[in-house]
Order: structure tokens, then sequence, then C-alpha cells
């Protein structure tokens, strides 16, 4: 577990519980609240936050209630969006023409499909194409294969 050592309200030193205090030994459980209390220390929490729309930036940490913080919770600009965005967008036009590759027999004049189920193939695949009009890059909705 990482920890603060504090000094008053400001943090004087982070680190793994273990580096911080390497002549303790420390129960199973993990460390306890008490335990941070007698030694002035406070448990340094991770961040929530989307990474679609957000980033961390690295901060001098500070004392936020019971807990201490390495970072802070800022939007992308427009710029790192649409870099992201874009990625992400790269990432699903790969998994669609692979999807569109492994489906392209059904297509063939030799396919072993009746004209019902090569019609069902064709809505299948013409879905995958039209994947990328979604919004959305994060929550796409794909299309289920044909049975």
């Amino acid at each position: 577990m990482r920890i603060a050592i504090i000094n008053g309200t400001a943090v004087t030193s982070i680190g793994d519980h273990t580096e911080l205090f390497p002549n303790t030994s420390f129960p199973s459980t993990g460390i306890t609240s008490s335990f941070l209390t007698d030694n002035n220390a406070k448990e340094v929490i991770g961040v929530t936050y989307n990474a679609s729309t957000q980033k961390l930036n690295s901060v001098t940490p500070f004392i936020d209630g019971d807990y201490v913080k390495e970072y802070e919770v800022v939007n992308l600009t427009t710029d790192e969006k649409a870099a992201i965005d874009n990625t992400e967008w790269k990432g699903i036009r790969t998994t669609r023409n692979t999807e569109l590759k492994l489906s392209d027999w059904t297509q063939l004049t030799d396919s072993p499909l009746d004209n019902t189920k090569k019609a069902e193939w064709q809505t299948y695949r013409q879905s995958l194409r039209d994947i990328t009009t979604q919004s959305d890059p994060f929550n796409i909705n794909w299309p289920t294969q044909p049975s």
C-alpha cells in the first residue's frame, strides 16, 4: 500500500509502506487505520476518471480528507480528445475489417448458403461497414453475426 507521511498539513514523503517502515512487520490484512494515525500517515489513493474525456495531471501531493492524492483530473483538450478518438476508431476499423474478411466466403457465388441466409449475411456485412457512422467510438453497438 502506498502511504504518505504527514507533518502538519504537508506531505513529507510518499512510498510503499514496507519502504517507509522497513523495520515493521505488517499483518497479512494490511495496514490498520490506527497504525496510520500513530505514524502521522495517510493512504495515497488513486483517482477515478473517464479516459475518453479526461486525463490525470501530476500535482504536488496534497491531503484530501483522510487520503493523499498525487494527481488531479482534468478534461482533455479538443486536440487530445480527437487523437484518442482517432486511435479508438483505428482499432474499431481493424476489428471491423477482420470481421468482414472472415465473412467474405458468405458472398461468393459457390457459397453453401441459400439466398435467405446470404441476404442475412449481406445485411450483417453492411452493418459492419456502417459502424463508423456511430458517434461514440467508446460505445459501439456491434451487429450480431447471423447464425
